[in-house]
């Protein structure tokens, strides 16, 4: 019973500092760190474990969690800046640019010893301390977590830089060289800290990236992620000759969402029209993007999920003479308020509207 209660002190108290604090040592106020080999001290009990992303591909939302998770249990507090780094790869969205985050750390986790002689006791409400003088009682772990910091790019002509915010490395050891495979075709290439990679996709789809960290002891550390290139608006027409036409609800007043505490803005919509064999918008059939908070369709990818067994249900209607109208809800940046505005997560009123 003694070990069951442990686990659970240790894993309410840190559940609650991570989201009440800021740091390590509001749970171990002047902790006895004999034993550590870094200043990182790590709880592996949560829901997202970071130890379990050695073996496994990375997300942006890895990057996150890993950044998170070591700002937090770091006694040096030296990471602050998680902030600063999302708006940035916000600012990106609608660019040819990704940033590119790629984590270097070790860390010291608790080992079975500190549960079986129970050396972790509670000193307040909110603290625990270290007792006797046991001084093995951690395994220390090494993590290096790469990704681009879009989850979607639109565009094939892509531009890659690795920022000195961006990279991150709380260890002693310094890192010799960094090499990126892009997925296009040309394997491993060095690349350098603030200086852009500019390179060009011949097709869209999902794109493997691989990192490889030589580091200064001469010890290598490999990363996986993966990027969606998805073809832009300006590829596509040029590609089919099509005609994708960015647009507000000019004709129509502004949704009504103030009891949401949202002001009236009008939204933007992106549509284009796929016409039957005559050429005219006479039978119009309209295929509506439904919930997208990543934007991960384009006008062709929504016209696309009527792909079934048989065919196209589009391309069916259309040798029947029916017209197909794709309405996209995209990503977009609102000039009003200076607020990026994730089309396919927005209010179902301002959708609506553009739809009318």
């Amino acid at each position: 019973m003694k070990q069951l209660n442990l686990i659970l002190i240790i894993g309410f108290i840190f559940s609650c500092q991570i989201i009440c604090s800021q740091n390590i040592n509001s749970v171990f106020p002047n902790f006895d760190k004999r034993g550590m080999k870094t200043s990182i001290l790590y709880n592996p009990a949560g829901i997202s474990n970071i130890i379990n992303l050695k073996n496994k591909k990375h997300s942006i939302g890895d990057f996150y969690q890993t950044y998170k998770s070591i700002a937090f249990s770091d006694f040096q507090g030296r990471l602050s800046k998680l902030d600063e780094i999302k708006i940035m790869s916000e600012n990106e969205t609608l660019s040819n640019k990704v940033p590119i985050g790629l984590i270097f750390t070790e860390f010291d986790v608790f080992n079975n010893t500190v549960q079986t002689e129970g050396l972790i006791v509670p000193e307040s409400s909110h603290t625990l301390r270290r007792i006797g003088e046991q001084v093995n009682i951690f395994d220390n772990h090494r993590l290096l977590v790469g990704a681009p910091l879009k989850n979607i790019q639109r565009g094939t002509n892509v531009n890659f830089l690795l920022n000195s915010e961006t990279l991150i490395n709380t260890t002693d050891i310094g890192i010799d060289e960094i090499e990126v495979n892009f997925g296009d075709g040309l394997g491993y290439r060095i690349i350098s800290v603030g200086q852009p990679f500019n390179v060009s996709y011949s097709d869209e789809g999902k794109k493997e990236i691989l990192f490889r960290v030589t580091l200064f002891d001469q010890s290598v550390l490999e990363s996986s992620s993966e990027l969606n290139v998805m073809y832009s608006n300006l590829e596509l027409n040029t590609m089919n000759n099509q005609d994708i036409v960015g647009f507000t609800s000019g004709t129509t007043e502004p949704p009504y969402i103030e009891p949401y505490n949202e002001n009236p803005f009008k939204g933007w919509g992106e549509y284009d029209i796929f016409y039957s064999s005559d050429g005219v918008l006479d039978k119009p059939i309209f295929l509506v993007d439904g919930f997208d908070p990543t934007d991960s369709r384009n006008i062709n990818a929504v016209y696309a999920e009527l792909d079934y067994d048989g065919g196209n249900l589009g391309d069916i209607v259309r040798q029947n003479g029916y017209d197909v109208v794709v309405l996209n809800f995209p990503t977009y940046y609102r000039e009003e308020d200076q607020q990026w505005i994730y089309g396919g997560a927005d209010y179902i009123e301002r959708n609506s509207m553009l739809l009318v």
